[in-house]
């Protein structure tokens, strides 16, 4: 009986995953780099730019990593703008940090100067649902800067955990003060398991 499952088993025709396909338990098979994707999505990235459309840049942005063809400087110059323009300065930082490596551009030192000047890190962590909020009495003037402010209270807000970058300053985060300092470690409070705050549930 052994030798008739044996064979049996063999016998069963092999499933070669098509390129971009997965067998069912298997890890996907990369797509290789695809150059005419690239080129259309980075005339849409330059488009959109050109607009101020930056929720728009970040979306194609997000195509354009996927097409594994190294991004220009041009490219990571409009996604660090969009990801500014929406609040997220650490990718931004992140981003102009890979474009100054592809080009020695006085804006980009400016850009990341300005940056670690007046940004701190931060890994904030508490249980969603409960109500804990990140708020601030020192609200910037900056429209840059009360972006990331936003940016970080609406990640709390939903999923109770952010990590990034935001103004230096004092903060209010799950009731106590976190203080926010430019150039230091991250600001960690992991205040998952902390009990709500009065009158929230």
């Amino acid at each position: 009986m052994w030798t008739w499952l044996l064979v049996a088993a063999l016998a069963q025709p092999s499933v070669e995953p098509v390129e971009g396909e997965t067998v069912e338990g298997e890890v996907p098979v990369p797509k290789g780099p695809d150059q005419a994707e690239y080129n259309r999505l980075t005339q849409e990235l330059e488009k959109l730019a050109e607009r101020n459309a930056w929720a728009g840049v970040e979306r194609t942005w997000g195509k354009l990593v996927l097409t594994q063809i190294s991004p220009t400087y041009e490219d990571l110059s409009y996604a660090a703008n969009a990801a500014r323009a929406l609040g997220d300065t650490a990718a931004a930082r992140e981003r102009w940090l890979m474009a100054k490596e592809r080009k020695e551009d006085p804006m980009v030192f400016d850009a990341l100067f300005e940056i670690d000047q007046n940004y701190g890190s931060v890994a904030l962590q508490c249980d969603p649902g409960v109500g804990w909020e990140l708020t601030t009495e020192q609200r910037p003037f900056q429209p840059d800067r009360i972006r990331s402010v936003e940016f970080a209270a609406a990640a709390i807000a939903d999923s109770c955990t952010f990590e990034g970058m935001i103004p230096v300053g004092t903060y209010i985060f799950c009731g106590d003060e976190l203080v926010v300092k430019a150039s230091q470690p991250p600001a960690k409070r992991d205040e998952r398991g902390r009990l709500p705050p009065k009158g929230k549930k």
